[in-house]
């Protein structure tokens, strides 16, 4: 009995180290993929046209492609993001006197999501602000991580970064 019960723990403990081994490498190898990935890959490319979109800010005005004639200040913020509530103080005061429509702020998140309300909220004294779910908006801008904060000329990303100062930056 006892020779069976060493025999089970030995060949536990084998499977057990294989196992370790394993996930060791694959730890490893995402750490390797990951270096790989630099941060600008997450964020839309300068030169990429907005896709055609349909939203409609929390006072009624309605948003689309159309709507990004001249120079806009463009903002996804995301509901659940842990940075995006302090980014908009950062954004009222980077924004100085500009008008509010030269700044449209997009919180990503159902209309019942009390996070996205509460950042379009928070938006709305110095940007046109509205909710809008992780589907078509998004996409059309090419979005994929948050926050980013971009230029958008005449419907056409001219610069993105994930913070205001990020675009005034110079490469």
């Amino acid at each position: 009995m006892i020779a069976t019960l060493t025999a089970a723990l030995v060949l536990l403990a084998v499977v057990v180290a294989f196992q370790g081994a394993v996930l060791t490498r694959l730890v490893r190898r995402l750490r390797e993929v990951e270096s790989q990935l630099a941060p600008e890959s997450f964020l839309p490319a300068a030169g990429h046209p907005v896709g055609e979109f349909s939203a409609r800010s929390t006072d009624g005005v309605a948003l689309s492609r159309e709507s990004l004639s001249g120079e806009r200040l463009v903002v996804f913020l995301a509901a659940g993001c842990p940075s995006c509530p302090g980014l908009l103080a950062e954004l009222r005061d980077a924004r100085g006197g500009a008008s509010r429509e030269e700044t449209l702020v997009f919180a990503l998140g159902g209309p019942d999501d009390s996070d996205a309300v509460d950042l379009a909220a928070g938006a709305e004294p110095f940007a046109l602000a509205a909710v809008a779910g992780y589907g078509p908006v998004p996409a059309a801008f090419g979005v994929n991580s948050f926050p980013v904060v971009m230029l958008v000329s005449d419907g056409v990303i001219t610069r993105a970064g994930h913070s205001p100062g990020e675009l005034s930056r110079v490469d």
